[in-house]
């Protein structure tokens, strides 16, 4: 089996890596939070970030011991059982195609407030994005990592400006007081802060696609979360100095406001341009990560063999797996679910991903000891234990608080998840009669 071209290096996936996890939420939850617990915001996120880091350490040993594509899939493949490489495969793939119409919408939704002419025409416009960067994926993986390093480099330029200007305002112009709301407020801002930090472990589904992966991705990782902390946290603050609590607590779009309080209009403006950077940053990573999930589903025989073909005869970009997530993705934009229910299946599959892969990276030295041996880059097995049954019990505890917080939407999103689990089970039964009969009619043929 042909290999992708490895054309991704450290600052390529770092920027990769810092589209796909900010995104379009930095524009809505530290002020959500920040309304709730005050300057408590800062230590939510910072004890959020440490639980992240469980994330990188698995990533990295995975992606380390399997620097193939589709590191994740194939290492609870390999790890656990294909059964549950199919499972931690197709949940991510679901809450992905979730995940592309929610930032889809929210696209639309944010151009419709800049530009209130286009209001009628929000599905179009978030139709329009999704199929703009499935393109641009199609075309290659060179092309999509470029458009994400721009992008990305673009909004991040934007929202550092906006930092320093917004704290600069705020001491200059002391407003509200900072102050926290008690310990009650911080402790439950840890977990949509989590949810914020969502997306480490994917990174190594793109390791076969990368330079040398076993050193491209503890860099991108270490890298990128500084990155992705520091501006999370500047943000923050600057949203809190320069606007406080309350302010936030009344603003629909609260980055927006305090820019025009910092610089006017237009400064408004431009941020609220890279809020769509943002937003599409995002969709481009679920293309360009996950389709290597279903590109290795379909040639393990457990989705459509059709779902394989690449460009340049199986060493290329796997368009077909692109194209269908874009579908996937086309399809579940037009049913226009509340956001809730969006994200709350983001969430349950992005922590049944996890939770596999920490069961995975937890079993790596004991389960296959050659593997961890030959693995360029190896953190004791005592770490690996620990890292996992962490990483483990937080997927376990942010999947029963999702649940809890929305349950209709957690128990629809638990019975099409188990419906396409039961297909992928189907898919390989298949397989395997169709292998135990061809392997029963050899002999006949050469007899």
């Amino acid at each position: 089996m042909a290999e992708s071209p490895r054309v991704i290096g450290a600052p390529a996936a770092t920027f990769t890596l810092v589209g796909f996890v900010v995104g379009a939420s930095i524009y809505t939850v530290p002020a959500e939070l920040a309304a709730e617990s005050g300057a408590g915001v800062l230590v939510s996120f910072a004890v959020a970030a440490l639980l992240a880091l469980l994330g990188c350490v698995a990533t990295i040993q995975l992606a380390s011991a399997f620097p193939v594509t589709g590191a994740g899939y194939v290492a609870v493949r390999e790890l656990l059982s294909p059964f549950a490489g199919a499972v931690a495969a197709v949940a991510v793939l679901s809450a992905s195609v979730v995940a592309v119409a929610l930032l889809a919408h929210g696209f639309a939704a944010y151009t419709a407030s800049m530009l209130p002419s286009v209001a009628d025409y929000r599905l179009p416009l978030a139709w329009g994005l999704v199929s703009i960067l499935a393109a641009l994926n199609v075309v290659g993986t060179r092309a999509a990592v470029a458009g994400q390093v721009v992008m990305s480099l673009l909004f991040i330029a934007a929202l550092l400006v906006f930092a320093v200007a917004g704290v600069a305002h705020g001491l200059q112009h002391p407003g509200e007081a900072l102050s926290f709301s008690g310990l009650g407020a911080v402790v439950y801002g840890v977990v949509p802060a989590y949810f914020s930090f969502l997306g480490f472990t994917l990174l190594g589904e793109l390791a076969g696609d990368m330079r040398r992966p076993e050193k491209t991705i503890p860099v991108a990782l270490l890298s990128g979360f500084v990155i992705i902390l520091l501006t999370y946290l500047l943000v923050t603050l600057a949203l809190l100095l320069a606007a406080g609590p309350r302010e936030l607590a009344e603003a629909g779009a609260p980055l927006a406001l305090v820019a025009s309080k910092v610089a006017g209009e237009g400064f408004a403006l431009v941020i609220g341009a890279s809020a769509l950077l943002a937003a599409a940053t995002s969709i481009n990573g679920v293309l360009m990560m996950v389709s290597r999930d279903v590109l290795l589903l379909a040639r393990d025989g457990v989705l459509p063999a059709g779902l394989s073909r690449t460009t340049q005869g199986g060493g290329g970009i796997p368009y077909a797996a692109v194209v269908s997530i874009w579908l996937l993705s086309l399809l579940c934009i037009a049913f226009e679910s509340s956001i809730q229910g969006y994200a709350i299946a983001t969430v349950m599959g992005f922590m049944v991903f996890q939770a596999l892969a920490a069961l995975a990276v937890a079993r790596l030295p004991f389960a296959a000891p050659g593997i961890y041996r030959s693995a360029r880059l190896r953190f004791p097995p005592r770490v690996l234990l620990g890292a996992g049954s962490a990483l483990m019990v937080v997927s376990a505890v942010m999947l029963v608080l999702g649940a809890l917080s929305a349950p209709v939407e957690a128990g629809l999103y638990a019975m099409v998840l188990a419906l396409l689990v039961g297909l992928c089970a189907l898919g390989r039964r298949r397989i395997k009669a169709e292998s135990a009969a061809n392997g029963a009619a050899t002999p006949v043929a050469n007899g």
